[in-house]
């Protein structure tokens, strides 16, 4: 049958009139499938008819194996890539490399100190960012209505607060470390603020930087968590210092123990000099009432 198709087809490539290449599967005569990339064509004698054809054929069995593994490795990872449940983007920093690689090398010493007098460095390179792609958390977490309004919208992401993280990021890259990682203020498309977690690993060799990924983690909550509890330890403070109440820890398990500033108030004692414990506490007491404790 394969044969049959092979000489069929020689026939359409010797009436057709032109030189042509594809792709031939042929199954050997151990059962082995053999893909063959070949270049086939008519011969014509001196009157311009046809007499022959002539073919040229390459072995590209493994090339097709490593591309079908490449084809299936491409599709894991954009399926990870869009069901990831933080925002992940694909970006191209070539342009950016390149840019303060002519900056940078050669004549500026010291690039963060550079970096901090110009500002408008930072501007630059934030155009020169190319964003190739983005998931759907990303769509959901900015307020878009698709990847391409996150995209045009791009630099509405960014606030002020911003560019202290990636300028941090710029001098990362200048230092050829491997990732970056950093706590960052970015805003929603309808200006809603959001507190982050950006982290980026900058591949090797420095070719790939063309494909680098920028994963962004919402820590808005964690953030509003952690604020609500230092408003709480601060009004606690203020209550036991207005008070002259203090308070302790002990942890039975451990053995260690905490006091509050106020009971170094209380007793005289500098933390700076006392630390917390049974013993200092004892040294305080009256040698009458030690039985007491």
């Amino acid at each position: 049958e394969e044969a049959k198709w092979v000489m069929e087809h020689d026939k359409q490539v010797m009436f057709g009139g032109k030189t042509v290449s594809y792709e031939e599967t042929i199954t050997t005569a151990a059962g082995k499938q053999t893909t063959f990339l070949s270049t086939k064509g008519p011969v014509f004698d001196a009157d311009g008819h046809v007499i022959g054809l002539f073919g040229v054929a390459r072995d590209v069995t493994e090339h097709k194996v490593m591309q079908e593994q490449l084809l299936q490795s491409e599709k894991r990872y954009r399926d990870i890539f869009e069901s990831a449940a933080v925002s992940l983007w694909e970006i191209d920093l070539s342009k950016v490399a390149k840019y303060l690689g002519q900056t940078y090398y050669g004549w500026v010493r010291d690039f963060r100190q550079y970096i901090g007098e110009h500002r408008e460095v930072v501007l630059e390179t934030m155009l020169l960012i190319k964003m190739l792609d983005l998931n759907q958390q990303s769509v959901k977490m900015f307020g878009a209505k698709d990847k391409d309004e996150v995209i045009l919208s791009l630099r509405n992401l960014f606030r002020l607060e911003s560019m202290g993280p990636y300028t941090d990021m710029l001098i990362a890259m200048t230092e050829e470390e491997p990732r970056f990682e950093a706590e960052a203020i970015m805003q929603t498309l309808q200006g809603e603020r959001l507190d982050v977690l950006v982290s980026v690993v900058f591949c090797s060799p420095s070719s790939l930087i063309a494909r680098t990924i920028v994963s962004i983690t919402d820590i808005s909550s964690i953030k509003r968590t952690e604020t609500a509890l230092q408003e709480s330890e601060s009004r606690l403070l203020e209550a036991q210092t207005n008070a002259h109440i203090g308070n302790w820890h002990w942890n039975m398990v451990s053995g260690s123990l905490h006091w509050s500033a106020e009971i170094y108030d209380i007793l005289g004692l500098d933390p700076e000099m006392v630390g917390p414990s049974f013993e200092a506490l004892l040294a305080l007491v009256d040698p009458q009432d030690v039985e007491l404790f």
